[in-house]
């Protein structure tokens, strides 16, 4: 018995180092994390409030039309030489306004030269869009602010001009098939009379 105590003794030991181990780093794993997320949560809220103002948004849909729509940008403090990064992107429509949540904008730049300045954004496809921009001065963000919006197409009840010429081009391949079997088939009757 003593000898089968002292086999086991070292596998036993070991074990309990082990785990003692695993279930001291996954602690200290855990609680160095959730410092990580406390900074990164610190950081945002930070950001939100010194950059985020919705109450005086960067930017302001002034107009929306088929396919295109009209911003008008006005930073709450202009600063010379403000660039606007401006960011856009179609997406589905459960997603909030928020910058995270475009995976790959289309990306513009503004160089605003008065306090209050309009641009146009055209050639949009059909559905709802995330617009987020953020003024900045030698690359530092001073204010940003996102909407949503829906752009429509234009509804006139007629097909674009790329679909009526694909039809156009499809019937008249019919008509010439068309054409050419009855031509093959009188072809065929006239040189079989003639050889009889």
């Amino acid at each position: 018995m003593l000898l089968m105590l002292h086999s086991t003794l070292p596998w036993s030991v070991l074990v309990l180092f082990t785990m003692r181990m695993v279930s001291g780093l996954s602690n200290g794993g855990d609680e160095h994390q959730e410092s990580d997320n406390i900074d990164s949560d610190n950081r945002d809220t930070e950001n939100q409030t010194t950059v985020r103002d919705e109450n005086h948004p960067l930017l302001t849909v002034m107009e929306t039309k088929p396919h295109s729509m009209s911003l008008m940008v006005k930073p709450r403090d202009y600063r010379p030489d403000t660039m606007v990064r401006l960011l856009y992107e179609r997406v589905p429509l459960h997603r909030k306004p928020m910058l995270q949540h475009l995976d790959d904008p289309v990306i513009e730049y503004i160089h605003l030269i008065r306090r209050v300045q309009s641009h146009d954004l055209t050639e949009l496809p059909m559905g709802k869009y995330i617009v987020c921009g953020e003024a900045m001065v030698h690359g530092e963000v001073y204010q940003a602010s996102c909407f949503e919006t829906r752009i429509e197409r234009l509804d006139n009840n007629t097909l674009q001009s790329g679909v009526k010429v694909i039809i156009i081009i499809s019937i008249v391949m019919v008509v010439l098939v068309i054409v050419y079997a009855v031509l093959y088939q009188l072809c065929k009757k006239t040189v079989c009379r003639t050889n009889k």
